[in-house]
């Protein structure tokens, strides 16, 4: 046995449950999803630089939505972030930072 490599779980072999490290593209897929889902709008008019704003999202949205992302990947967004998401890939940025 080899010593001094990490034994632990890869991205490629993780038995952990978690998933694969998720490239910019899912991680936008799945957040827009949400965002489509949630406050009710057609996934297709959601890019990365769509604000929230503009999607009628007001404060208790944005609190539904973080929680949703939470849920989706298996992380916590900071509670002093919530007035820094400005646009869509702002959270993009966000889960990308945290996973």
């Amino acid at each position: 046995m080899l010593t001094g490599f990490p034994t632990g779980p890869t991205p490629a072999n993780d038995t952990t449950g978690k998933e694969a490290i998720m490239d910019h593209d899912a991680i936008f897929a799945k957040a827009a999803a949400i965002i489509s889902e949630t406050l009710d709008v057609d996934v297709d008019d959601i890019a990365e630089d769509t604000e929230f704003k503009t999607l009628e999202a007001d404060s208790f949205d944005m609190l539904e939505l973080v929680s949703a992302f939470e849920d989706e990947f298996d992380m916590e967004m900071p509670d002093d972030g919530l007035d820094k998401i400005v646009t869509v890939g702002d959270v993009v940025a966000g889960i990308e930072a945290a996973i």
